[in-house]
């Protein structure tokens, strides 16, 4: 018997969904090949109805399984990047009250964790882009430079503005690890192995979070000083750089053969540059109402209602793009995506207020060195991971997620506010105690909303689950920086101005945190300047048990759906 040629109809058809249609679809990396069979899934869930049953993966040459010493090293490299930006963001913690010391810039504190996040935040859907339309290795190496840039700019810092630039360029080439790190360690694992990357990789940030404030208080007391931390990503950062680029296979991608001119219109440059200045204007807002200028201030209003201009736009911008947006709505204003999001960004914002204003609390109001004060701030992170393990055990057993989410909340919530009833006289067990509740509060609830997200989700649509989870997180610090020093400094001055002339106030806010000591500050005058500094960095705590309750009332307000927990066919 013989067959004739394949009807009109599949040789016309055919050919566009192989060019166009794949091209345009997130699960292309599902199919390239020199990886695990398991990578090798069509889980396409957007196809136009258009193309009926055509909609198929074709047939693919054999995967071949890389060398587990390959895997091993290109695993490695990642981890070191995860755990270099992780402490990116913790090592500088108990060493910002001596470096607004050193630089007389109090007011400029919430910029040094702002400057960072901003960047992270405007960048990271930029980078989901790049990683799916050009080379992921060339990616990855690049981002990693920006880093060693950024470190080198803020370890040779004169002034506090240079190191704010510094921390800018650091959280650009962070945006690009970040996403890097999931999307590369997606195509050197099996789908059955990516839960242990992913844990493995919350390892790294855990370890971060336990030694970076120790480190970052110890080189700042030493000869070293605060510098070095920055100096440190340096070698970091090239050990992971030559892993990933000796043994990591660049994976074949449709995608990576469009037109120069073709990517660079997906990379939505426009939707970029609306979302950073949005956010901009936002934290100008914030940082100068009630602290530097007032709220009616024309320009605290200027920047408030530039930011509602900018974000509208960047809005409207989203809804005509629709799928080829850097945020689809159609996947944002899913219930449980839309309410995932909302709760990783308040989570992240508790945690960055009780990051950057403990230690203030511990130096000013307390009279710890900051090393003293970087171990006071283990137990912040030290229960938080048994948390995260019994979290997902509980998780994995009970098939809800929703659960975990609901009481995290409510004990990092409740946790937050008992830190914020400490006074100069608690003691150590107090401290410490309610530092771990609140640590197993966020420990419970902490990595919950990234396992709502992916299981929402279809296969294909999970990197986007990825960005959409970093952004939040970049959003919750953004926000959560201003805030809180906009309390903190008003809370401050105000205390301090009951009973001093302004000029005094000015005086006493130019020392820094770390010199409110009987060598700098009057010891007739040293219990209220110390009942002031307690006032203001617990006051700030108030946003952070806001925040972590709003975050457990998200999970609450979710779909309550099984976790999957086994590879499955998109409904």
């Amino acid at each position: 018997m013989t067959f004739g040629p394949p009807p009109k109809r599949l040789q016309e058809e055919l050919p566009e969904i192989d060019a166009v249609e794949w091209a345009t679809q997130d699960v292309e990396k599902r199919f390239s090949v020199g990886f695990n069979p398991g990578h090798i899934r069509a889980s396409i869930c957007s196809v136009s109805s258009k193309n009926d049953g055509l909609n198929q993966a074709p047939a693919l040459p054999a995967a071949v399984k890389p060398p587990r010493r390959m895997v091993a090293a290109t695993v490695t490299g990642l981890l070191i990047a995860v755990l270099l930006m992780a402490l990116d963001v913790n090592i500088l913690a108990t060493s910002v009250p001596k470096i607004t010391t050193e630089f007389k810039s109090l007011r400029d504190a919430a910029w040094y964790a702002a400057a960072f996040s901003l960047a992270r935040l405007a960048t990271q859907p930029t980078y989901g882009q790049l990683y799916t339309l050009f080379s992921m290795k060339y990616t990855f190496c690049c981002s990693l430079a920006i880093v060693i840039m950024g470190s080198t700019i803020c370890a040779v810092s004169p002034n506090s503005m240079t190191l704010i630039i510094g921390r800018g360029v650091q959280g650009l080439g962070s945006s690009g690890v970040a996403s890097g790190a999931l999307n590369i360690g997606g195509y050197t694992v099996s789908k059955a192995k990516m839960p242990l990357m992913i844990s493995l990789m919350g390892s790294m940030m855990m370890t971060a979070a336990l030694a970076g404030p120790v480190l970052g208080g110890a080189f700042t007391e030493s000869v070293l000083t605060w510098r070095f931390g920055f100096w440190l990503n340096l070698p970091l950062s090239a050990i992971s750089m030559v892993l990933v680029w000796m043994t990591f296979p660049e994976p074949h991608r449709p995608s990576t053969k469009l037109s120069l001119r073709d990517k660079l219109m997906r990379l939505d440059p426009t939707g970029s540059i609306l979302i950073l200045s949005s956010m901009i204007c936002l934290v100008l807002g914030l940082q100068w109402g009630g602290n530097l200028l007032p709220w009616t201030n024309r320009n605290v209003l200027g920047c408030l209602i530039g930011f509602g201009i900018l974000f509208s736009l960047f809005l409207l911008l989203q809804i005509k793009q629709k799928d080829k947006a850097l945020v689809p709505l159609r996947i944002v204003t899913q219930r449980t995506v839309g309410l995932g999001c909302i709760a990783t960004t308040c989570t992240y914002l508790a945690v960055t207020v009780l990051a950057y204003y403990m230690p203030f609390y511990l130096q000013a109001a307390k009279g710890l060195s900051p090393s003293k004060a970087g171990l006071y701030m283990l137990a912040l992170g030290g229960p938080e991971t048994l948390a995260t393990i019994a979290s997902g055990a509980l998780i994995t057993y009970t098939k809800h997620y929703v659960p975990m989410l609901v009481l995290g909340g409510a004990v990092f919530s409740l946790g937050s506010g008992l830190l914020s009833s400490l006074t100069t006289g608690s003691t150590a067990g107090q401290i410490i105690g309610y530092e771990v509740l609140t640590s197993i509060g966020l420990g419970f609830g902490g990595q919950v909303p990234l396992t709502a997200l992916r299981n929402a989700l279809c296969e294909a649509d999970i990197p986007i689950a990825n960005g959409l989870n970093g952004f939040s997180q970049s959003l919750g610090v953004v926000l959560g920086a201003p805030i809180a020093q906009s309390v903190f400094m008003n809370t401050l001055t105000s205390h301090l101005g009951s009973r001093l002339q302004p000029g005094n106030v000015t005086k006493i806010t130019d020392l820094g945190a770390s010199n409110i000591n009987p060598s700098h500050v009057d010891p007739q005058l040293l219990p209220f300047v110390s009942q002031a500094y307690r006032d203001a960095s617990t006051t700030s705590l108030y946003v952070a048990v806001a925040s972590a309750a709003m975050a457990g009332v998200a999970g609450l307000l979710m779909e309550w759906k099984r976790l999957k927990t086994k590879e499955e066919g998109d409904d």
